[in-house]
């Protein structure tokens, strides 16, 4: 397998980021302009059809011998834990507050109006 020098990633990885970001900046730059709304569903139609077929094609001949894999130890597995923890707090806590914020908005009355008799 291919990896991309200081990366750490696989370049079919890399193809397929460099396709669904050149997919997102051009439905950004399309949806600027009116006449060329109708072409975004035809770009993320021709990126998912580049997908499908990075993810379907063979990489690898049908006799082909693999190599037994060898067992991988994640290094990074405490700190993407911490991550993940911290981000899902973060999360729960952004909702919770603007659910706070959108529920306790305060309701003002309307100013009172006197009628004044005079006899």
């Amino acid at each position: 397998m291919a990896v991309v020098p200081g990366l750490n990633i696989g370049v079919g990885l890399l193809v397929l980021v460099v396709v669904w970001v050149a997919t997102a900046l051009a439905c950004i730059a399309m949806a600027a302009i009116p006449k060329a709304r109708y072409g975004v569903p035809v770009v993320l139609l021709v990126s998912l059809v580049i997908t499908l077929v990075l993810l379907l094609y063979p990489r690898e001949a049908p006799g082909q011998t693999t190599v037994p894999p060898q067992e991988e130890v994640d290094g990074t597995y405490f700190g993407r834990l911490v991550l993940l923890i911290i981000l899902g707090v973060c999360l729960v806590g952004g909702a919770i507050a603007m659910a706070a914020f959108y529920l306790l908005e305060p309701i003002h009355a309307g100013h009172k109006r006197t009628l004044y008799i005079t006899s």
